[in-house]
């Protein structure tokens, strides 16, 4: 039976000795510069980030389908990241489905509230408005209600400005918000969509997170206002089928739910599980050693951890959350020993007993 204060004592130790974090080998959310960082890329003869890109360029409608525990919300984040950065005529909007969940307001209300202001905020805090001329610039003007200002330029600057400082959901920023000509409603963002294709050019892009705790209720409220605008806005002789593109991140069983509770012809990809090697590479990518000298050059965790640790854990059907926490099982029973054996590289085979499950 483990000695769990002195495996604790040690595991402490050591994670000092070989300089890794305390949380180590939890694996933390990335975010900001991390992802340029620790973010853990497939080779591009993987399914990875430019398929599921042509994935969402190539359909109306898509599902992202991931193994659970492997990478969606990452993943998710990555793709946002990466779609942001082109230069393209689109707005990417994301929907982290699991904030509509649990609420007391009906979840079409909070879901449209929430496009509309993002909407908002990235049509007046882009640099979209300096790069037009012409008809289209005469047209996102019209998208906005400039009363008390001279001109539309005073409103453009002053409300970008005010919007920058004001928080999402404040009392500043509904004020603001007033000024768009537009409601958050099916049939007012239907006409919404409608004018930024056919006038400006500009294609939206909704892209749901769905949680795998997501219950069957929650999701079929969710489908309900989905179906909802198929029937009040999709239906329209003139609206562009292009003028909307929806993607949803999930695992089977959710999405499955999803077309089960309303079914639409989909595209599916289906992003693979992490294998042992990925695992290890993300690890490394989290804690990899960084040189002072080169900040940019990384040592691998392979100097002083055996994969194979990782490798007697790994399993397709786990998530990474529980891979690390039975990485973590392993190395503590390694480290029931005294404070004399404990070695700087966990170099050895794995304790007797921790087969793969």
């Amino acid at each position: 039976m483990m000695n769990e204060n002195l495996a604790k004592s040690n595991w402490e130790h050591w994670l000092y000795i070989v300089n890794l974090e305390q949380h180590f080998p939890e694996l933390k959310p990335l975010t900001g510069d991390d992802f340029e960082q620790k973010f853990y890329q497939r080779p591009e003869n993987d399914i990875g980030i430019n398929d599921i890109l042509a994935a969402i360029s190539g359909a109306a409608k898509t599902k992202i389908v991931f193994t659970p525990g492997h990478g969606a919300t990452t993943m998710f984040h990555a793709v946002l990241r990466r779609l942001n950065s082109q230069p393209t005529r689109r707005l990417h909007v994301p929907i982290d489905v699991a904030k509509y969940l649990g609420q007391d307001e009906e979840i079409g209300d909070v879901l449209w509230e929430s496009i509309h202001r993002d909407i908002f905020r990235q049509l007046m805090t882009s640099d979209s408005f300096t790069l037009l001329h012409g008809t289209r610039r005469t047209s996102f003007q019209t998208l906005f209600d400039q009363a008390g200002y001279s001109d539309f330029i005073d409103y453009f600057y002053s409300t970008k400005l005010k919007l920058v400082r004001a928080k999402p959901g404040s009392e500043d920023e509904k004020k603001l918000l007033a000024s768009f000509k537009y409601t958050p409603r099916i049939s007012s963002l239907g006409d919404l969509f409608h004018v930024l294709l056919i006038e400006l050019g500009v294609e939206t892009v909704l892209l749901f997170e769905v949680p795998r705790t997501a219950k069957t209720q929650d999701l079929l409220s969710l489908m309900s206002e989905i179906k909802a605008f198929d029937e009040q806005v999709r239906v329209r002789a003139q609206f562009p089928k292009a003028a909307l593109t929806e993607v949803y991140f999930g695992t089977a069983a959710t999405l499955g739910t999803l077309e089960a509770t309303y079914h639409r012809d989909y595209q599916t990809l289906e992003v693979p599980p992490y294998n042992m090697a990925e695992v290890f590479a993300i690890l490394t990518k989290h804690y990899g050693i960084r040189y002072v000298t080169y900040p940019t050059q990384i040592q691998s965790l392979i100097t002083i951890l055996s994969a194979s640790y990782l490798d007697r854990v790994w399993n397709s059907s786990k998530s990474l959350k529980e891979m690390m926490e039975d990485l973590k099982l392993s190395l503590l029973n390694h480290l029931d020993c005294p404070r004399n054996k404990v070695s700087f590289g966990m170099f050895q085979d794995p304790a007797p007993g921790g087969e793969k499950q």
